[in-house]
């Protein structure tokens, strides 16, 4: 059996709703159906905007 392969994906859209979050989820989801993965989202903008 064949590890996961470790994606990292990275969103920085700083308005509300992103539409770069959204797409970044999409894409995830869109991995996970055909490979096996192990992930990881980290939202930049989440972190400046305050």
């Amino acid at each position: 059996m064949s590890r996961p392969l470790k994606v990292v994906a990275l969103s920085g859209g700083t308005w509300r709703p992103s539409r770069t979050l959204v797409l970044t989820q999409a894409l995830l989801a869109q991995l996970a159906e055909q490979l096996p993965i192990e992930s990881k989202l980290i939202e930049l903008g989440r972190h400046w905007c305050h």
